[in-house]
């Protein structure tokens, strides 16, 4: 997955993928974010066998609003606090996100079609307590 701040770039990335004969997912949120942003819609090229471009709703995936202000902060201590917490499961705002943003992976992969079941199943995943785990084995 990549992330850009430009839209026309999105697009731009998204040509450069398929002619390479990749896959990938290329976003650009209309609030300048270059991830899935959980405040607006978000601009999502799928990469396959061809391009296609979908507008992703966070409220209609997420189900619930979330305040940017909730989920960032210029502190990298807290930044980085904030991040476990989401990662554990106890920060519902940031967990919300990190589950938004995981969702073109586990579509890429085959293991869900659509943006709600793929939403679904990251969030398993980090309420399981299976994602904090795996940032630990990883950190090992």
């Amino acid at each position: 997955m990549l992330g850009t701040y430009s839209e026309e770039l999105a697009k731009l990335y998204s040509e450069v993928i398929m002619e390479e004969g990749k896959k990938g997912f290329i976003v650009h949120a209309s609030d300048g974010m270059d991830e899935l942003s959980p405040t607006v819609a978000s601009t999502l090229y799928m990469v396959d066998g061809g391009v296609k471009k979908q507008t992703v709703d966070p409220e209609n995936i997420i189900g619930r609003d979330i305040k940017l202000e909730d989920i960032s902060t210029p502190d990298p201590v807290k930044s980085f606090e904030m991040l476990l917490s989401g990662l554990s499961g106890k920060n519902k705002d940031v967990a919300g996100f990190i589950a938004l943003n995981a969702v073109p992976a586990v579509m890429l992969n085959g293991v869900r079609r659509n943006f709600e079941e793929a939403y679904g199943i990251s969030m398993d995943y980090i309420e399981s307590g299976k994602a904090i785990e795996k940032l630990k084995e990883v950190c090992q």
